[in-house]
């Protein structure tokens, strides 16, 4: 749910690089909005982002990484959707706010301990409305556990990598499984939208048969605090080639 708050689509420069033997990783950019199919849009669309993550403790599987990021954008509008954590299922808010510009601050935290990680993230978004000081946030924390030992790996620009199997299945085993819970949330009655407030809960089950190939299945469930709720099933199925 978070992720609705943050911009999918730019097209712009960033200087990034890694200090301290790779433990602190930066980044800092400039960016225009440029839609799902790189049209030019309005001048105004611009932003100026950066990120700062390091790590706390890293030492073989054992892994604790805050960090923070900040993005200054201007803009014609801001508007939001939200569906309850399926791409599938309607959109239970939709709105928006007729503001010029708009800081969005993250936070976040990695924490790998042998087969148990969490990963946790919060956004706010605070908006140019005169008279309103309240953000709109977005957060969410995930849980998870290898149920067969393996460690998450952790990658080079500062987030978790992918799982790599003690035993590939079809070979001498049956592929790397993990249980996930997670929660998530926006709370969109900020900044003067007053759109209501959306969690989703979300259990599931990770296969990853072998480095390059995982089967997800999730069930989720979504509840507005004024429009109901909605269940979900979700199955995904990914290789590289």
């Amino acid at each position: 749910l978070p992720w609705v708050m943050c911009p999918g689509w730019n097209t712009g420069i960033m200087a990034l690089n890694t200090v301290m033997n790779k433990r602190l990783h930066w980044g800092l950019g400039g960016c225009k909005d440029t839609g799902a199919i790189g049209q030019n849009k309005d001048d105004d669309n611009i932003a100026v982002t950066g990120r700062v993550n390091g790590a706390v403790i890293q030492d073989g599987n054992k892994l604790v990484r805050l960090g923070v990021a900040f993005s200054h954008r201007r803009v014609d509008s801001l508007k939001y959707k939200a569906s309850p954590e399926s791409h599938l299922a309607p959109a239970m808010i939709k709105m928006g706010i007729a503001t010029e510009t708009v800081n969005l601050v993250g936070t976040e935290l990695v924490t790998v301990l042998g087969p148990f990680s969490l990963q946790a993230e919060g956004i706010a978004s605070y908006a140019d409305v005169a008279g309103e000081s309240d953000p709109l946030l977005g957060y969410y924390a995930v849980i998870g556990y290898m149920l067969t030992g393996e460690s998450k790996s952790y990658g080079a620009s500062g987030t978790l990598g992918r799982v790599v199997p003690e035993h590939n299945f079809g070979k001498d085993g049956f592929g790397a499984w993990e249980l996930l819970v997670r929660y998530s949330a926006v709370d969109f009655d900020g900044a003067g939208a007053n759109a209501g407030v959306l969690t989703a809960i979300s259990a599931g089950v990770n296969w990853t048969l072998n480095p390059k190939s995982r089967v997800m299945l999730n069930y989720v469930y979504g509840d507005h605090d004024t429009k109901g709720a909605a269940s979900a099933v979700q199955m995904r199925f990914s290789v590289d080639i």
